[in-house]
């Protein structure tokens, strides 16, 4: 697959699907643009006041997405295949509200997000979420098997949880069009709008989410969502866990770091904060679900022979930091660690997400090379070469 497929542009359609790129990932929006946006999509401004707090505060903060209110027209129907292979129709779930996100299959970067806050949503809506049904809908134009699909729910903990749909790019495009969800290729690179819908039992659209390139406010976009859901529920059936704080303005690191220790074997969690804050760091963040393996692997052990050459040339040791919020159990990197031979540095787990966030990364593998004082030097989305990378770390280290 190219390595920067899903990307997750943020992207509006207009006329039929004359597409106006706006970046390559859906952030805030101006005001002015906003409006434009809600008028065309028939969306209604303003948060109603039937959400708690949480969303009213997520108007000022980026990591987040409060929503767009829908004209609740019919949701149009469509039918594709599931990860097991059965045929779905959108209309087989009347009298379920529906969470249904536009993802692409082979995506690293904003997709995982989405399906983090899809699940969060669920586990903060406890017994209620038996009357919600999670849908993925390929956003892929071209990795569209079922195997594709259920190698994305698998990699993320979501094979029991939601279907994900897919068809030929002939039925996907329909369905693509049907929402005003771009999806195309830009420069070899799969780009697509960052959508989720929520859908009332009576299958009626209520409301549009663009998802947010931070890893730290997925928990906090899942309890947006849990919110919107509970209002279209039977009154009193949804009995929301504690509320979840948003993320900070401005994340700093170490965020909440849990160390794995990769010296030892790498099976020992030793449940104490990594030791950034005040050192110099070469970053690595990645997921243990990347794809090829073998690819990831290797890169991984050539970080021992550089933290050897960084012993000899004063340069930053490396930390391999997992990102928990896209994991799909908790023992993720544990059990991955294991795995490998010994790694010559630690391995870490970044619980809240405000690490990477803290970094601007937006993609994953991402590099990040940071100053005793949590300056980022240098980044690069990907793997490098071992010797690209002393050359690249000399020479910010220098600078």
């Amino acid at each position: 697959m190219a390595k920067r497929q899903g990307s997750g542009g943020m992207t509006f359609a207009a006329s039929v699907l004359t597409v106006v790129a706006l970046g390559t990932f859906a952030y805030k929006m101006a005001p002015s643009f906003q409006q434009g946006f809600n008028h065309f999509f028939g969306l209604s401004s303003g948060v109603t006041s039937h959400n708690l707090a949480i969303t009213n505060s997520a108007n000022t903060n980026p990591s987040v997405d409060s929503g767009s209110g829908l004209s609740r027209t019919k949701a149009p129907n469509f039918t594709l295949t599931d990860q097991f292979g059965a045929r779905v129709s959108l209309t087989d779930f009347r009298g379920k509200v529906i969470i249904m996100a536009f993802v692409d299959s082979t995506c690293t970067n904003i997709c995982p997000l989405t399906t983090a806050s899809m699940l969060a949503a669920v586990r903060q809506l406890g017994v209620a979420a038996s009357d919600v049904q999670l849908l993925g809908v390929n956003a892929n134009p071209i990795n569209t098997s079922v195997a594709d699909v259920r190698a994305y729910s698998e990699a993320h903990g979501l094979m029991n949880h939601w279907l994900f749909l897919t068809g030929s790019k002939q039925q996907l495009s329909k369905v693509w069009q049907s929402y005003h969800m771009y999806s195309g290729i830009v420069n070899g690179q799969i780009d697509h709008t960052a959508g989720l819908f929520v859908i009332d039992q009576r299958g009626r659209e209520r409301k549009l989410y663009l998802t947010q390139m931070s890893y730290a406010g997925t928990a906090a976009q899942g309890q947006i969502l849990a919110n919107e859901v509970a209002t279209l529920l039977p009154k009193g059936s949804a009995n929301l866990h504690k509320p979840v704080q948003l993320p900070p303005l401005t994340p700093t690191l170490p965020g909440q770091l849990v160390s794995v220790n990769g010296k030892s074997g790498g099976s020992t969690v030793q449940g104490q904060s990594a030791q950034v804050a005040n050192k110099a760091h070469l970053l690595m963040f990645f997921g243990t679900w990347l794809t090829p393996t073998a690819t990831v692997r290797a890169s991984l052990l050539a970080l021992n022979q550089y933290a050897s050459d960084a012993k000899k040339h004063g340069w930053p040791q490396p930390m391999l930091v997992d990102e928990a919020t896209t994991e799909g159990s908790p023992n993720a990197l544990r059990t991955y660690v294991s795995t490998l031979p010994t790694l010559h540095y630690p391995a870490v787990i970044d619980v809240t997400g405000e690490a990477a966030d803290a970094v601007t990364a937006q993609d994953l593998p991402w590099i990040a090379l940071v100053n005793a004082q949590g300056k980022v030097l240098y980044t690069h989305d990907g793997f490098l070469p071992l010797k690209t990378l002393e050359q690249q770390i000399a020479k910010h280290v220098r600078s």
